[in-house]
């Protein structure tokens, strides 16, 4: 196992604007890329990924008490999922116009759609 660098540590605030996906999928690599393989090792470093809101969730997380890296990343993407998706969905609702020929009707059911 290897040192990583604080630089290289990918960061989660929680925020709308970061996808958890491919937050995950980069702490993945850097864990590959470090020898941290196990369970242990990645449940250790996860928690200074996170900061802000992510990291307070994680705090009060499951009363502390995480042994498994996948049950982990469920939890997580449970938590952060919602808040990415919503943000796209706001964006393309907002940008949301009436195609041509398209009855109100047709354009009121598209935006209900994509509450």
């Amino acid at each position: 196992m290897k040192t990583i660098p604080l630089q290289h540590i990918p960061t989660f605030h929680g925020l709308t604007m970061k996808d958890p996906y491919v937050f995950l999928f980069e702490f993945d690599v850097l864990c590959q890329g470090y020898d941290y393989t196990t369970d242990p090792q990645k449940l250790k470093l996860f928690p200074s990924t996170l900061k802000a809101a992510a990291l307070r969730w994680f705090m009060g997380f499951n009363g502390g008490i995480i042994n498994d890296w996948n049950q982990m990343k469920v939890d997580f993407l449970k938590k952060y999922h919602d808040y990415y998706t919503s943000r796209e969905l706001k964006d393309e609702i907002f940008q949301m116009t009436t195609k041509p020929n398209e009855t109100m009707e047709e354009y009121v059911e598209c935006f209900q759609y994509n509450l």
